[in-house]
């Protein structure tokens, strides 16, 4: 080992006893010399994340290291034990991929920060304050005096994110690990946050560990990539080596499957820049001016293509499966309107993109024609028939809506089996009795063979699958001292 590293892990094997014998991170190495960025890039399930957490000292529970070694520098730090995190705290920190996740609900975000360098670097609350303020300023947020009274939820997207960097950096880290710190953020303000990241490693010195599924983002902020495929690391090397000329098939179809932008002008790109970050240092109560309704084939904003526009002259154009005109919403307490005047018509057998950034109206407008939210003014139209208030089943069931997290949509409560049933049932698809017949055990392929063996599913044990009994209700109280940015609230309550 030399001087010249700043982090060294060797051979790190990860695995979750009791659920699979195939280990989560297989002998994964790195050497990271001072100021260099290293990507991990991967698909979801390769390790990633997983290792990060082993690196920080915070794998979820049921994981565990099996092998491996850790120094920085010429310190070795342990990777298991009673004192695993207490020998990174001066030297490792750790942006993560969700902020409003990780960020305590019921703290002032400048509370949040001053009490990283007040812990970690013994300051005092006027001193840990004073710094808190001024990384908030050196992260670019706008009027950090007004912003570290607000609580996370009050902030934007990338003003939270802003706040978990400006967090991180309070301890004076050696390295910064970076979650897909990206992943949740609009392009314009992922754009800003890059580069603030760069900013930041110029300015410091910083070396960072930046893992992603984004090849395009990699590319941004990485001088060295590994690829990962199931735990296992299938290719390493200089970031323009791997992406230009990679070894790997695997490691090809991922840079072959990254999508291109269409090709703009450079004062377009300068125009589109400038603005990501006035747009990101912006207040968060603000606005969008503009609601952009982009179809297939780019119409004008608002409008939407046709059929006819590609089939040429002369051919019938088709009625519209769903139309809305004229639609305007507008929350309580808004400066402005979240919809105004907002038209879109969609035809049979297209594809219509709604593009923008945060604020501009694209899950309003997406809420107004699945019926959950009520416009202030404007008509929605299926198959010519105007869509009311009141819609009955065969109108909520084809105008259908895939949230962007599932993990938020979903009841926490309810199984998948509970879930799909209880949609089916109320869609008036299927009834009671149908679904009892197609999930009972004697139904399924796999109890088939076990039929002898096994009793058949009795009326009484339908309470346990069914979608109206679930179990009781719960509440969680987090305080100050029982939050904890990897796991959650520590306490709760049933």
């Amino acid at each position: 080992m030399t001087n010249q590293s700043a982090v060294r892990l060797d051979d790190l094997t990860v695995e979750f006893p009791g659920t699979d014998t195939t280990p989560a991170v297989r002998e994964l190495s790195f050497d990271l010399a001072p100021g260099r960025t290293l990507g991990i890039v991967g698909e979801s399930g390769s390790g990633k994340s997983i290792t990060l957490r082993a690196v920080m000292g915070i794998l979820p529970a049921g994981a565990r290291v099996t092998s491996g070694t850790l120094a920085m520098g010429q310190t070795p730090v342990p990777l298991t034990g009673k004192h695993v995190r207490a020998a990174r705290r001066r030297r490792l920190a750790m942006v993560f991929q969700d902020p409003l996740a990780a960020l305590n609900p019921v703290m002032r975000v400048g509370d949040l920060i001053a009490e990283v360098p007040r812990r970690v670097l013994g300051q005092s609350a006027a001193q840990a304050r004073r710094t808190a303020i001024e990384l908030m300023r050196q992260v670019h947020l706008p009027d950090p005096e007004r912003l570290a009274r607000a609580y996370p939820h009050q902030l934007s997207g990338g003003q939270r994110q802003r706040i978990m960097i400006a967090a991180a950096l309070a301890g004076q880290p050696d390295v910064l690990l970076c979650d897909e710190p990206t992943t949740a953020l609009d392009v314009t303000v992922q754009a800003a946050v890059l580069d603030l990241l760069n900013e930041i490693k110029q300015r410091t010195d910083l070396t960072m560990v930046f893992v992603s599924h984004d090849l395009a983002v990699i590319s941004e902020v990485a001088d060295d990539i590994i690829v990962m495929r199931d735990g296992l690391p299938i290719e390493s090397g200089a970031a323009r080596t791997v992406l230009d000329r990679p070894r790997d098939d695997y490691t090809r179809r991922l840079v072959a499957s990254v999508i291109d932008a269409p090709v703009i002008g450079a004062a377009a790109r300068d125009t589109a820049t400038r603005g990501a970050a006035a747009h990101d240092t912006a207040a968060h109560d603000t606005v969008a001016r503009d609601t952009a309704v982009i179809g297939s084939a780019a119409p004008a904003a608002g409008t939407g293509a046709t059929p006819a526009d590609s089939a040429g002259p002369g051919t019938r154009t088709p009625p519209p499966r769903l139309e809305a005109r004229g639609v305007r919403v507008t929350y309580r307490q808004a400066a402005r309107p979240a919809l105004a005047a907002a038209d879109l018509v969609l035809h049979p057998g297209r594809i219509h993109g709604l593009v923008g950034e945060s604020g501009s109206g694209k899950t309003t407008l997406a809420r107004v024609l699945t019926g959950q939210l009520r416009p202030d003014a404007g008509t929605v139209r299926l198959d010519g028939a105007p869509l009311t208030d009141r819609r009955n089943r065969v109108q909520l069931r084809s105008i259908q809506l895939v949230y962007q997290d599932p993990y938020a949509s979903l009841d926490p409560r309810m199984t998948v089996r509970q879930t799909l049933a209880e949609l089916l049932r109320l869609g008036g698809t299927t009834g009671r009795a149908a679904l009892e017949a197609r999930w009972s055990p004697a139904s399924s392929p796999a109890a088939s063979g076990s039929a002898s063996r096994s009793p058949a599913r009795s009326p009484s044990s339908r309470a346990s699958w069914w979608p109206t009994s679930r179990p009781p209700r719960w509440t969680s109280r987090c305080s100050r001292r029982s939050w904890n940015s990897s796991r959650g609230c520590a306490s709760s309550s049933g």
